[in-house]
């Protein structure tokens, strides 16, 4: 009964808002009740049967079907936000059109930073690992396939979160609540579902923590390379990590991650982020300038303002309070982990960026792995209690209903989808289908995701002389964030009436132009 009732969860989480359409809540909130409802149920017949534990075999099935309905999830909700023109230039287009200059022999060219024709990707982060991702956009025709990478990613995530908890010593129904626990938790939700390259973290630090469980050292040497370079301040978060291991007596390899990553992130990243082109490049300390210039200024103040730490701490109470009832508490029940989770947390409690404030989308990735492995150990500890051991699926299961309550609070728990417009679909395909193959586009911002992978893509500019081969615009409908929609109509009157672009394209707002005195693209036809 118990084992239906997970798989029935899973599906009603996963496909059944790809089925029907509403608001995500009546979702999230049917599952809350369900899984109250499938509590009580257990506490009752706990009394009058035992516990049958599963086999290996009943496990990996379990394992299998979880991540194939994430997956269809995912992909339903991906080429979903495509069509309804949600996939937008920045962030998915941008990242995946450094991917596609790299592949093009570009390394790392980005066209929506700094200066468009030469800035470079790594001077604004150092993420050299985002070469991961690259294979995948050879999958889709657009860019769909940085999605793709993404979500191989995720699955990864889970699989190896699922080793963690199989080698405690988690299974039966233990093992597939804990499983639930994990990829219906809002916050790995929402970093699955936000399309940032950021989610790697959660999957490599996971494994790294796997590694060092196993002692497996040529593991550990890989996954710790391709972490630190996932993104410049990586290597802050695994510096912290170090410091736990010290701090839980596994002194060598915490010296090693201490040490190292101190060295890379003070010593190696700036010298590495100076060589390539620097228009791309962005002072990121800004965002802590009220506590200094300087890294060493910054953690001076930090260490000797403990009234403003604390004022920080009690301000964000809101979100602590979120994110202690999506874990369910559990990681409170770790006290370890807090060497890793309090300097985290005063950096973004202290910083003047609002996103960082909030552990919310993407954000969460610097604390989310070290959240789920507290999780796991106070799970472990949960399972000796003499007063528990008996009876703990239930306890499991009591915890999943808490965090599943959380995630029913939030309006995008599960991911909704949109309403597609198959004509402006339809539309947007046929005006992109006149654009020939190598040519440059500069697209408006949620036209951006149509254009085919091997056109080279760039941000809509007000200066004609700045736009690209081809320019695609809509001027009925459409997302402006960066321009207005008068701007856009603007721009399209000073298009039809210059003499550098002739429209050939026009039907019903949309309407593509091409440059005149470009002609070097007709040959690739």
């Amino acid at each position: 009964m118990s084992t239906s009732v997970n798989y029935g969860v899973l599906f009603l989480f996963f496909i059944s808002p790809l089925l029907v359409s509403g608001n995500s809540r009546v979702i999230s909130k049917t599952i809350f009740i369900i899984l109250v409802c499938f509590f009580l149920y257990s506490c009752v017949i706990q009394f009058y049967k035992k516990n049958l534990e599963k086999t290996n075999n009943q496990e990996v099935l379990f394992l299998i079907f979880t991540c194939v309905v994430y997956a269809i999830h995912y992909l339903f909700v991906l080429h979903n936000h495509h069509q309804a023109f949600f996939i937008m230039d920045n962030d998915f287009v941008s990242m995946a059109e450094v991917l596609n200059n790299t592949i093009r022999g570009n390394l790392f060219k980005t066209n929506y930073h700094g200066n468009t024709e030469t800035a470079n990707y790594l001077a604004h982060h150092f993420s050299p690992s985002l070469l991961l991702l690259a294979p995948f956009m050879y999958l889709s025709e657009y860019r769909l396939g940085y999605g793709y990478g993404m979500l191989f990613f995720n699955l990864l995530s889970i699989v190896t979160f699922s080793k963690l908890i199989w080698i405690k010593g988690f299974c039966g129904k233990s093992y597939e609540y804990i499983l639930i626990f994990f990829v219906l938790n809002l916050y790995v939700y929402r970093l699955f579902q936000a399309y940032h390259f950021e989610s790697l973290f959660l999957a490599f630090v996971l494994i790294l923590m796997l590694s060092i469980e196993k002692r497996n050292k040529a593991l550990f040497l890989i996954v710790y390379i391709i972490t630190l370079l996932l993104k410049e301040d990586t290597s802050i978060y695994l510096a912290l990590l170090g410091l736990y291991y010290v701090f839980t007596r596994r002194t060598k390899i915490g010296l090693i991650l201490f040490l190292v990553s101190i060295v890379y992130f003070f010593y190696i990243v700036p010298h590495l982020m100076s060589i390539p082109e620097q228009s791309a490049k962005i002072n990121w300390l800004a965002d802590w300038k009220h506590l200094g210039d300087s890294y060493i200024t910054i953690a001076k103040n930090v260490f000797l303002s403990p009234l403003d730490i604390t004022h920080a701490f009690i301000s964000k109470k809101d979100t602590l309070w979120e994110l202690c009832l999506g874990f369910s508490f559990l990681f409170l029940f770790y006290p370890p982990i807090f060497i890793i989770l309090l300097p985290i947390f005063s950096l973004h409690f202290l910083s003047e960026r609002m996103w960082y404030n909030t552990f919310y989308n993407y954000y969460v990735y610097p604390i989310l792995p070290f959240l789920v492995y507290a999780s796991i150990y106070s799970l472990e500890k949960l399972k000796t209690n003499f007063f528990i051991r008996n009876n703990f699926h239930l306890v499991i299961l009591f915890l999943l209903c808490i965090s599943t309550y959380r995630g029913s609070l939030d309006v995008l728990y599960p991911f909704k989808t949109f309403p597609i417009d198959q004509e402006r679909v339809q539309n947007v395909r046929l005006a992109v289908n006149q654009i020939p193959k190598g040519a440059s586009v500069s697209a408006q911002f949620d036209l951006s995701g149509f254009i085919k992978r091997y056109n080279p893509i760039y941000p809509i500019r007000m200066d004609v002389s700045k736009l690209k081969d081809y320019v695609l615009l809509d001027t009925k409908e459409g997302f402006y964030p960066y321009l207005t929609k008068e701007d856009i109509i603007d721009l399209e009157k000073q298009l039809t009436k210059g003499n550098s672009y002739l429209l050939i394209y026009k039907i019903k707002g949309i309407g593509l132009f091409k440059k005149l005195n470009n002609m070097k693209s007709e040959g690739n036809n």
